[in-house]
């Protein structure tokens, strides 16, 4: 990564977390006005505190049959075959985003990046220009007045 993205990543990731005693002063005004903290501030205070991730939920991928009481209702074993199937379409397209990431994430990741560096260097650019003719700017504002 470019230095001068390292460097705008380095300004923004302290407004991103709350202000308490471990962590930098100037934060986002969300948090310091009371709100429920960022996902990133939570995480780098979880991170922070030697925490370990907490276990994966697990029950939204399980395959219930229906329950002993339905075990011979046919409309219950049709809503548990429904439901297994669109859990299994759901890790059909779930797949297919991976393999679409996996050949072409690497390239738009690239293009992505190059866009943000060519708008951060044009920004610098302008900001160059306007703070190289102080006089000039002035002048025109005098004008509007």
């Amino acid at each position: 990564m470019p230095q001068s993205s390292l460097n705008r990543l380095s300004v923004l990731l302290p407004m991103m977390v709350c202000a308490d005693a471990s962590w930098p002063t100037d934060c986002c005004a969300i948090c310091c006005a009371g709100q429920p903290e960022s996902l990133v501030a939570q995480e780098l205070q979880r991170v922070g505190a030697g925490k370990a991730l907490p276990p994966m939920d697990m029950t939204r991928f399980s395959l219930t049959p229906p329950p002993a009481e339905r075990a011979s209702d046919l409309g219950a074993w049709k809503t548990a075959n429904a439901n297994a199937r669109a859990q299994l379409e759901h890790q059909s397209v779930r797949l297919t985003n991976l393999e679409l990431l996996f050949k072409f994430g690497a390239n738009a990741s690239k293009a992505q990046l190059n866009h943000i560096n060519a708008s951060a260097a044009q920004s610098e650019r302008q900001v160059r220009e306007v703070w190289s003719h102080p006089v000039h700017i002035h002048v025109r504002v005098r004008e509007r007045e």
